[in-house]
């Protein structure tokens, strides 16, 4: 797969209308720092508990932006033109 070199800025000029044109919707998932378990998904950052305990590994850990994994999903026929 080719990489695209395109900067943060770029990207978020892209992607939040977009979020607010309902084409695309977002969500934030939060993983296990030492077993990498998927520990839920939530729409905003607000809703993610400080404190997180893993029912994997039973490691327990602060939010952090190093355990987060932004997720967009397509709605309708965005790039194909289609619904």
């Amino acid at each position: 797969m080719k990489e695209a070199n395109v900067s943060i800025q770029d990207l978020e000029d892209f992607l939040i209308p977009l979020l607010g044109e309902g084409k695309i919707e977002g969500k934030l998932e939060v993983h296990c720092p030492d077993c990498g378990a998927d520990l839920g998904s939530f729409k905003n950052y607000e809703e993610i508990p400080k404190e997180n305990d893993c029912e994997i590994c039973g490691h327990s850990f602060p939010v952090s932006d190093d355990y987060l994994e932004i997720l967009l999903e397509v709605k309708g026929g965005f790039f194909r033109g289609r619904l």
